[in-house]
């Protein structure tokens, strides 16, 4: 009768790991040591994993840090685990030591035993592949759980949020050419420009991430500092927007406020033949690091 357990080392002892399992020693230890929220890291994340894990065995492998028999076995194991094939080898808390070291080592384990199998060897020998040795080559968790982080934030970015906000601008622009001559209850203004005002998009840099559309709604303006909340904004049309046009923003700090993290500014957007189509003031919370006095930003936006 097979054992419901195998016996795994690692520099603290021996320890009992589930026989199944395809992880291994320093990954039962944690499940051991943090039963602290019950809180798995997402699906995103573990795909995330797979796909470094994969970027890094080919890397080795062009480098010839790797022989191509184990090299093909680990690629092909980490692009099980990007495909989800393996996420029940995976239960570690989020709450945990370190830098994501046991997360870290639960994909080393999982790919290295998932490679072991695939060239005939047995579970948890580390032989001919190790977790440490050959899966973790030449990385560390302090450059492999942020590089994970950003890999998964890229995907959610370019899968989920960027295109739900495509088709926010785009149902936008349909609703202000649908009531082109309608005027609001509330205020002199045509109902198109009310809707034109909320599809002009800017596109701003993610630092340490990549640099790509991520949307600001707050016409074409740039914020004054990372964390920045709008809290009040009174903008007024000069001139209808056109679609396809191009409007610079002028953005200039009025008055800040470090007591209470605000700072007021004045914006002036001006379209590509120097004519004001849009002004007005906001009132922005931002970080206390950042209500600093600065000076006047100019961002580009193009009205969709």
């Amino acid at each position: 009768m097979k054992s419901k357990f195998r016996i795994e080392t690692d520099s603290l002892g021996e320890v009992r790991v589930p026989s199944s399992a395809y992880w291994g020693a320093q990954t039962q230890r944690a499940i051991e040591n943090f039963p602290i929220s019950g809180l798995r890291f997402p699906r995103r994340f573990i795909r995330a994993l797979g796909l470094l894990k994969k970027a890094c065995a080919q890397v080795n492998l062009d480098t010839r840090r790797l022989d191509r028999r184990r090299a093909a076995a680990i690629i092909r194991a980490a692009e099980e685990v990007a495909e989800g094939r393996w996420d029940d080898q995976f239960p570690l808390d989020i709450f945990q030591t370190g830098s994501g070291t046991s997360t870290n080592m639960n994909a080393n384990e999982v790919i290295a035993n998932r490679a072991i199998e695939l060239l005939g060897g047995e579970l948890g020998s580390k032989r001919p592949v190790h977790p440490n040795d050959d899966v973790n080559r030449s990385q560390s968790s302090n450059d492999t759980f942020p590089t994970a982080m950003h890999i998964a934030a890229v995907q959610e970015l370019r899968g989920r949020l960027f295109p739900a906000v495509r088709r926010l601008r785009d149902t936008l622009d349909d609703k202000a050419r649908a009531f082109v001559d309608v005027v609001g209850d509330l205020n002199p203004v045509h109902s198109d420009r009310e809707y034109a005002a909320h599809t002009v998009f800017k596109v701003p840099i993610v630092p340490g991430i990549f640099t790509a559309g991520l949307v600001s709604a707050v016409i074409g303006t740039e914020l004054p500092g990372p964390g920045s909340i709008y809290l009040s904004q009174t903008l007024k049309f000069l001139k209808p927007v056109k679609a396809g046009e191009t409007i610079t923003a002028r953005v200039e700090v009025v008055e800040v406020l470090p007591e209470k993290s605000r700072v007021r500014l004045w914006t002036v957007c001006v379209n590509q033949d120097g004519d004001d189509v849009l002004s007005g003031e906001a009132w922005v919370l931002v970080p206390r690091a950042a209500t600093t006095n600065g000076h006047g930003r100019t961002a580009l936006a193009s009205v969709a």
